[in-house]
């Protein structure tokens, strides 16, 4: 009897334990799933000092479909214009951590799975990593066809918790931007060691807070 509560008492340290530890390292389900429409900063470098970076301000317009799908319309938020210049679809009931990507006028198309999609290049902020990931490193595929060849390279996907403090210092975060209790910063590294994209999320978050590529940085309009 005393072994086996022994191992009771054992088993309960362990799970309350990773129960501490999980919110550190994920954001919950509600990831990408804005309630209202959210506005976004993007600034695109020119590799030089010289000259002032080029911006763009963006507005994502979120849509819940009938099947639980969510649909999300990128679009310049100086134009006024009504046709979207990409779109995400994160799947619904059946199709778990399927997302489809289009863009502008749904001629080019991009269907990925395990949440995670890459548009390398694409000017709106729309690539989505794997924020509910229950570990870290995973490594994900990213497949892409072109002139009827099929082309996958691998990314290794980290999370680390990062405090407010830190995201400030690294001028994630701006002087407009609320607190937060948590953050994470979610990474895709890929084959070579470069980074692909990285994104700073609060802790049960529907949206990320700034995003860095290697072609443009973004952060949410508060």
């Amino acid at each position: 009897m005393l072994k086996k509560n022994t191992l009771a008492i054992s088993l309960w340290i362990i799970v309350v334990t990773l129960g501490l530890m999980l919110p550190a390292f994920q954001c919950k389900a509600a990831s990408y799933r804005p309630d209202t429409s959210i506005r976004i900063l993007s600034q695109y470098p020119d590799g030089s000092n010289s000259a002032p970076a080029q911006t763009q301000v963006w507005k994502i317009v979120p849509e819940t479909l009938a099947d639980g799908a969510m649909l999300l319309q990128f679009f310049l938020a100086s134009a006024g214009s009504e046709t979207a210049v990409c779109e995400l679809e994160f799947s619904g009931a059946g199709r778990d951590g399927e997302v489809r990507w289009r863009g502008i006028g749904k001629e080019t198309e991009k269907t990925c799975q395990n949440n995670f999609l890459l548009v390398p290049g694409f000017p709106a902020p729309c690539d989505v990593l794997p924020v509910n990931n229950p570990g870290d490193g995973y490594v994900y595929q990213d497949r892409n066809e072109a002139g009827g060849s099929v082309f996958i390279r691998k990314y290794q996907v980290t999370l680390q918790s990062v405090t407010p403090s830190e995201a400030r210092a690294n001028g994630w975060l701006d002087e407009n931007t609320p607190d937060f209790s948590g953050l994470v910063m979610v990474t895709a590294v890929d084959q070579r060691g470069e980074t692909a994209v990285r994104q700073l999320w609060p802790i049960n978050g529907s949206w990320w807070i700034y995003e860095e590529t290697p072609q443009r940085r973004s952060r949410r309009i508060y």
